[in-house]
């Protein structure tokens, strides 16, 4: 394995956590399921949006692989398991499924529609 490899690796466990972390946060302030889930996404894109941008690139949510859709997976099925099992369980699943979610896009290249620009993300058609 090498460098980037790991970084990546590093970082969608990272994005799963932020996914739990921001739940977890929106439950302690009563919020409803559905902000729950907004909470619980845009605390796992946020930071890769603001490190995008500051990189001079078009944010890697709004050019390829299911970045946001397996972290609102992750918030939607921690929201569905911490009603029924402990939390620890609904997180380690929760981060499980959206690390899971994301290598699969990845392994299968699924994309969802992108924005314009060109595929480096720098936003650049020529």
């Amino acid at each position: 394995m090498d460098f980037d490899q790991l970084i990546f690796i590093l970082e969608m466990i990272g994005t799963a956590a932020f996914a739990v972390s921001g739940v977890m946060v929106a439950k302690q302030c009563k919020m409803d399921i559905f902000g729950a889930i907004v909470l619980g996404d845009v605390t796992a894109v946020g930071g890769g949006i603001l490190r995008d941008m500051m990189a001079g690139q078009m944010p890697l949510i709004m050019r390829k692989r299911v970045y946001g859709i397996a972290a609102a997976a992750g918030a939607v099925l921690y929201s569905l398991l911490a009603r029924s099992v402990s939390e620890t369980s609904a997180a380690g699943v929760s981060m499980a499924v959206t690390v899971f979610v994301r290598f699969l896009a990845i392994h299968y290249r699924w994309n969802l529609p992108g924005f314009g620009g060109d595929e480096k993300g720098t936003g650049r058609n020529g």
